[in-house]
């Protein structure tokens, strides 16, 4: 209940661990 806000507040983070953001998502 919070991983999409702080996907796009940590916009350019996501982008360097996008793999590790979804995984982490999940």
């Amino acid at each position: 209940m919070g991983y999409f806000e702080g996907r796009l507040h940590y916009y350019p983070v996501r982008v360097f661990y996008e793999d590790t953001d979804f995984t982490g998502v999940v």
